[in-house]
């Protein structure tokens, strides 16, 4: 006993322990899944901030450069005085100021020059030659006015970046630098020295060239957010709040525009994000990195004299150092997934081998079981259709006889009073009304007593069918020749035959006048459902080993009350009719082996479907 327990319970213990194993290293591949993707993220995090500070250290670098750049121009500045000959009022001689140009040309100046303050006179040397008087009022207007209320000659002026509408700095981004000299000793306010510096120049010196990551790149701005660096050179001397626009209109550069207007130009440092639409030749949406530092370069006393360098980088620069942490990581997750799996595979195969005895036993059990079980259900399923067309026939053997007795009970009965009525109305003379009204009543008689005597011969077609003689022919023809007899009535009341035949059925065993009669019955019952008028489709197709034709009208449909009765011997609907059409072809179908069924819908119609066997029934045919 306990071993036919044993055997019958070991497998299913092993499945629970199976499912369990496989659940828990299920579980355990989910969560080092789960620990990789955090782990991911946690590094990504820490690696983007170590690139952006990394960023931030080169945008500090640039900025520290750019205003290095302008301290020593500065100090070269205030040097000028000790070149100036003793007792001359300026630079005396243009090649005076041309040597010291020289010296200074590599640091990005346009011109170097002397002017009085009285706002005549001024001479620059730039690198075509020497500038005279007007042409340089304007760009000199702010540093004569600072000079003038200046009484340390050992502090410098610098302007703001400005691009001159005329003269020979015209349209050009310049930062005028000024230094009041003091010439004679006895006339300490004689004048002032300028640098006029080049500011693209300046920009582009420290930042161009300088790379963040592989691609990544740095811009300068200036007080009013124009570039004058941008490793693109259109970009150079336009608005960077309107140009990336221009660039790749499909974008939204709220963000980085913000971050401009109230970070950068603002004198703010500090690392973010943004969204760009292209990078070196990439035009695509995408995520940049951003760290930017300010540039004093007229010194932190001057802060509306600002610059800000920007160093940006598309996040897939951090995906690229990032990946061989990836790479790794992920290696050794895949290496511990795979060493679970082939434990589990291990398991399952040693479990299976040492269960697949059991098994045998058990499944050959279970399949004799199955085999017996069928036999029964086979036998059960053929005892209940024998058992219900057993108690179908008694059923209708019963309402037949019942049926044939009444009808010959009342045959004669009723020939009688139908022919006295017909021949008292004959024998009724005259035109006064009683006679007429008489004769009207003896029509009634008449009429019904032939409505009876139509009820009493379907009845007695009823209770006694004849056995169907199956022959093999084509069931389209059957339809075709039952559309040919109503299609002349129907179409006088709107109603249209629609033919949907399938060309290519097998020859079907059946009683071509029986099924005719079964599709007239059909085709009558549609037109009836619809007096307004519709349409009834025919159709016809091969499914299995059987032949279907259905009858589907448009027109009032049936409940589901009526649906399930309709098949009854004597129920109808009608006013006039007998409830006996539908069961003849029942009984009919019945007879040939088949099945008719049907389908309704309120309102949409009803659809009556026919099945016939290839092969000829075996069920017989009651007597």
């Amino acid at each position: 006993m306990r071993a036919s327990l044993y055997k019958q319970g070991s497998p299913h213990v092993i499945k629970k322990f199976l499912a369990a194993f496989s659940l828990g290293l299920l579980l355990l591949a989910v969560i080092l899944g789960l620990v990789g993707y955090r782990t991911n993220r946690v590094l990504e995090a820490t690696v983007t901030e170590l690139f952006n500070r990394q960023q931030l250290i080169l945008a500090r670098q640039i900025a520290h450069d750019i205003r290095n750049h302008f301290s020593f121009l500065e100090t070269s500045l205030l040097t000028l005085d000790s070149l100036r000959p003793s007792g001359i009022t300026g630079l005396a001689e243009a090649k005076d100021m041309d040597r010291v140009f020289q010296l200074l040309a590599g640091w990005n100046i346009e011109a170097l020059g002397h002017a009085p303050l009285n706002g005549s006179g001024a001479l620059a040397v730039t690198a075509d030659g020497i500038v005279h008087g007007q042409e340089l009022t304007a760009i000199l207007a702010g540093s004569r006015a600072w000079v003038n209320s200046q009484t340390d000659g050992d502090t410098v002026y610098i302007g703001p970046d400005i691009v001159p509408q005329d003269g020979p700095f015209a349209g050009r981004h310049i930062v005028v630098m000024a230094a009041r000299t003091s010439g004679n000793p006895d006339a300490p306010s004689s004048g002032l020295d300028f640098l006029v510096i080049d500011a693209l120049a300046v920009a582009q010196r420290y930042a161009r060239e300088i790379r963040s990551g592989e691609t990544g790149y740095a811009w300068v701005i200036n007080q009013d957010g124009i570039f004058l660096s941008h490793y693109e050179d259109r970009f150079l001397g336009q608005s960077a709040f309107s140009v990336r626009g221009e660039r790749n209109p499909q974008i939204s550069y709220s963000r980085i525009n913000e971050l401009m207007a109230e970070k950068l130009l603002k004198g703010e440092e500090g690392m973010d994000w943004y969204v760009s639409g292209w990078h070196r030749g990439i035009t695509a949406e995408m995520e940049k990195l951003l760290a930017y530092s300010p540039v004093h370069y007229a010194g932190r006393e001057h802060p509306e004299l600002l610059w800000s360098v920007g160093l940006t980088a598309p996040t897939t620069e951090v995906f690229g150092i990032l990946r061989p942490f990836l790479l790794q990581q992920w290696f050794v997750t895949a290496v511990s997934v795979l060493l679970a799996l082939s434990v589990l595979a291990a398991v399952i195969y040693l479990s299976l081998r040492w269960a697949e005895l059991l098994h045998r036993e058990v499944d050959q059990k279970t399949a004799d079981l199955r085999v017996e079980r069928d036999k029964v259900q086979e036998s059960m399923t053929r005892l209940l259709e024998a058992q219900e067309h057993l108690v179908r026939s008694e059923r209708f053997a019963a309402v037949g006889e019942a049926a044939s007795h009444l009808a010959h009970e009342i045959k004669n009965p009723l020939l009688l009073m139908g022919g006295f009525a017909a021949q008292v109305r004959r024998g009724l003379a005259g035109e006064d009304p009683q006679a007429e009204k008489l004769r009207g009543k003896l029509q009634i008689i008449e009429d019904e007593a032939k409505r009876l005597e139509t009820l009493l011969r379907e009845v007695s077609g009823f209770t006694k069918p004849c056995k169907p003689d199956l022959i093999p022919q084509d069931i389209n023809q059957a339809v075709l020749d039952t559309v040919r007899l109503v299609e002349s009535d129907f179409s006088e009341r709107g109603i249209e035959c629609v033919l949907e035949l399938s060309h290519d059925l097998p020859a079907v065993p059946f009683d071509k006048n029986q099924i005719q009669q079964v599709l007239l019955n059909l085709a009558k019952n549609a037109g009836e459902a619809m007096p307004s008028g519709g349409k009834i489709h025919f159709r016809s197709w091969h499914q299995g080993e059987t032949v279907m034709v259905s009858v589907q009208d448009t027109g009032m449909g049936m409940p589901s009350e009526v649906l399930e009765r309709i098949f009854s011997p004597f129920f109808t609907t009608k006013a006039k009719g007998t409830g006996l059409g539908l069961a003849v072809s029942f009984r009919i179908m019945e007879d040939h082996g088949g099945d008719i069924g049907a389908t309704s819908t309120p309102g949409q119609g009803s659809t009556f479907v026919l099945t016939l066997p290839l092969a000829p029934s075996t069920i017989a045919v009651p007597k």
